[in-house]
């Protein structure tokens, strides 16, 4: 009975952060590529992608956008998308 309780436990800790995507995908004329950071994100795109933005709130830093880009966020609400 222990065993199946402590199975259940770790099954549940282990699979608590697959529920929410913490990647920023790229969208390039039908290619999509994942980032870790917004930096990073910024950086690989080009005028006219799409940056799609994970639920939560994430540290842009100072990044300057200087290109056409379009950006999808989770929401007005991001903490509840999470």
């Amino acid at each position: 009975m222990k065993k199946a309780l402590l199975f259940q436990i770790t099954l549940l800790l282990l699979t608590w952060n697959s529920f929410s995507q913490t990647q920023f995908a790229v969208h390039h004329f039908g290619e999509a590529a994942f980032f870790k950071n917004f930096t990073a994100a910024l950086d690989a795109s080009l005028d006219g992608d799409t940056i799609y933005l994970p639920g939560g709130n994430f540290n842009i830093g100072s990044a300057v956008i200087d290109k056409k880009l379009v950006l999808v966020g989770a929401g007005h609400y991001p903490q509840y998308s999470v």
